[in-house]
């Protein structure tokens, strides 16, 4: 072959090349756009990744790609006994991390919403989140409390962990994870409120920069009466905050009196199950504390009212019969 065929071969090549880049720089511009504007709508609207397996394969193949090019940039050799298959099972577990792409809210909710004659706050608590940052691709995770009050349907209480998964599983930060999930769940239940807060630690806090492993970061986003009302609000914080010897994923229901609710309050009221009775024994709403100090405070004051009198009357009956005297 001549050194001009070689030449011709080559060009051909790098313009195919060329070609393959342009166009998938084309679909990831228009993923961002997309993208973009689902975040500035205020609800998310990404498109379900496709499940197609041509497709799939190609994704693993361009993941595979970057990891032997991530190696060989860190220094690594990939043909190394112990990183031979790294680039596939980096592959695999990056389609497993993203996978909240490919899911819709129908999907996951998957007709569990049952219309009900409910108005009670309904909360779910320490729902184990994992997702990865987007600015550094590293992990943050934590837990996700969610808490709502049903305007006549309600949701089976695993799709709300459910939910807060599809929502993990993309690329995030905190805070628009926070608000998506608590978006979805008003698109989906239409409730009276929702109320949702995730604690959680970033490893791009604790692995680099400023190295800090006990640093956790709290967000909320609440809709609704939640956010009309303060007193509601607190309340539900204070649910979520509570101590309760149960496991670490449980619903609580509280019920709303038509009297309470027009002075929005919420109340507990007596639990019927033997457990739930054991469980809030101690568990002291802040009206409640307040009524039992105010309680206290009476009291001291009675007896010391009494000891006053008992010790004015001694004292006046040794006196009168001296000045008798």
């Amino acid at each position: 072959m001549s050194n001009t065929d070689v030449t011709s071969s080559k060009s051909t090549d790098r313009r195919s090349q060329n070609a393959d880049w342009l166009k998938r720089s084309t679909e990831i511009d228009e993923s961002h756009r997309i993208i973009s504007a689902s975040r500035d709508s205020g609800i998310d609207q990404l498109p379900v990744r496709d499940h197609d397996i041509d497709h799939l394969a190609e994704r693993t193949k361009q993941l595979e790609l970057a990891g032997t090019a991530i190696l060989k940039a860190v220094g690594e050799d990939p043909t190394r006994e112990g990183l031979i298959k790294t680039p596939t099972r980096m592959a695999k577990a990056y389609l497993y991390f993203t996978q909240g792409y490919e899911t819709s809210l129908e999907e996951v909710t998957n007709g569990a919403v049952f219309a009900e004659d409910a108005d009670e706050m309904v909360v779910v608590r320490d729902i184990d989140i994992f997702s990865l940052c987007e600015h550094h691709l590293v992990p943050f995770f934590g837990k996700v409390h969610i808490g709502y009050i049903p305007n006549g349907k309600v949701l089976g209480l695993s799709k709300l962990a459910r939910i807060a998964d599809v929502f993990a599983r993309r690329l995030q930060v905190q805070e628009r994870l926070t608000k998506q999930i608590a978006s979805a769940i008003q698109q989906v239940l239409e409730p009276a409120g929702v109320a949702v807060v995730i604690e959680a630690s970033h490893m791009c806090m604790v692995m680099r920069g400023v190295s800090k492993t006990g640093a956790n970061t709290v967000t909320s986003s609440v809709t609704g009466v939640f956010r009309e009302d303060s007193k509601t609000r607190e309340d539900c914080i204070y649910r979520i905050r509570a101590h309760q010897p149960t496991p670490r994923t449980t619903s609580e229901r509280y019920t709303l009196p038509e009297k309470i609710k027009k002075q929005n309050k919420i109340v507990v009221m007596p639990a019927t199950d033997e457990v739930e009775e054991e469980s809030h024994k101690h568990d002291e709403s802040p009206t409640e504390r307040v009524r039992s100090k105010w309680g206290f405070f009476l009291i001291a004051l009675v007896i010391e009212l009494a000891i006053l009198i008992m010790a004015l009357w001694i004292v006046s009956n040794k006196i009168v019969p001296i000045l008798t005297f």
